[in-house]
């Protein structure tokens, strides 16, 4: 009879940290850097703004964010507001789901002294932070789940394989 399954500690956490969860502070190093994150509530926006910081304490950020009209957008924003950068606001489109206005969540961050351009169209909105960002800085694609699928997709299919 075969021993049981039991992985040792070491083994445990090289697998954790070997662990990749799409969309969950999830970086793909290029020029500019892209990082894709779901934080769609305040707790888990105050929670990324933190690992940030944290993770790439010298550079600039661009975010591309989205934020269903049932959330706090306010709330949602201001831990990207406090901790700076530049922002591009966009939607969203699925079925049974709203997506607050761009132009709503740019007057929002204007109210926390932050700015950012309003861009309905995601991709759209993507491909202008791409073009305003420095090599250096890491855009950062967060507040909707909605949002981060769509963006993801569109670089796995567009731009990861040539980074």
């Amino acid at each position: 009879m075969a021993p049981p399954l039991r992985p040792s500690r070491a083994a445990i956490e090289t697998g954790f940290a070997k662990t990749i969860v799409p969309g969950r502070m999830e970086f793909f190093p290029s020029h500019p850097g892209v990082l894709f994150d779901i934080a769609h509530n305040p707790d888990k926006a105050a929670n990324l703004a933190d690992a940030l910081r944290g993770t790439f304490p010298d550079r600039r950020f661009m975010y591309v964010i989205a934020v269903g009209e049932s959330k706090d957008a306010q709330e949602v924003i201001r831990p990207f507001a406090e901790l700076g950068g530049s922002f591009v606001f966009t939607s969203f489109t699925v079925p049974g789901k709203n997506a607050s206005r761009p132009q709503r969540l740019a007057s929002i961050a204007g109210e926390l002294g932050a700015w950012g351009r309003a861009i309905s169209d995601p991709v759209e909105a993507f491909a202008i932070a791409r073009r305003n960002a420095e090599s250096s800085d890491i855009i950062v694609v967060t507040g909707s789940t909605f949002l981060v699928a769509e963006l993801r997709s569109w670089w796995m299919a567009n731009v990861a394989s040539n980074v």
